[in-house]
């Protein structure tokens, strides 16, 4: 998920963009981890459930925005076409 919100921040220069894209569309999907869901599988509580998001919000957004710094910081801030 990291790697995508990256991706989209640096190639679009929209840090906040690739952000959305990586919670709604990479994270959302992959919620269960692969695993078949399952009564052991389930988070134990709200807290820990919230504390995982939380860290996936704050991975992402890292990655998003150091990918942006770096690409213009490489490209420059001028749109290329």
């Amino acid at each position: 998920a990291a790697g995508s919100a990256a991706g989209i921040s640096a190639g679009f220069n929209a840090p906040i963009s690739g952000v959305f894209f990586a919670l709604e569309s990479v994270l959302d999907k992959g919620d269960d981890g692969g695993r078949a869901s399952s009564p052991s599988s389930a988070p134990s509580s709200p807290a820990a459930s919230s504390s995982y998001s939380a860290l996936n919000l704050a991975v992402v957004t890292l990655a998003s925005v150091i990918a942006a710094i770096v690409s213009q910081i490489g490209l420059g801030s001028e749109p290329a076409m």
